[in-house]
């Protein structure tokens, strides 16, 4: 079971940002690794590539 997964059992509603998770100061470490180990999940499965973003683009946000 991912950190993520752990936390947001604990939660009853978890955070929608790093900033947001930040709010909660005694869970805020684990949010941050949690999405740290969740990227690398996703960067080992290969379904994704980090990549700069253009000039005069803007990013949209997803869930």
């Amino acid at each position: 079971m991912l950190i993520v997964e752990k936390i947001a059992d604990r939660c009853k509603q978890p955070p929608k940002s790093l900033s947001e998770a930040h709010k909660y100061s005694e869970e805020s470490a684990f949010w941050e690794s949690a999405m740290l180990e969740k990227l690398a999940s996703l960067q080992e499965k290969g379904t994704g590539v980090l990549v700069p973003l253009p000039p005069g683009r803007k990013a949209v946000w997803l869930r």
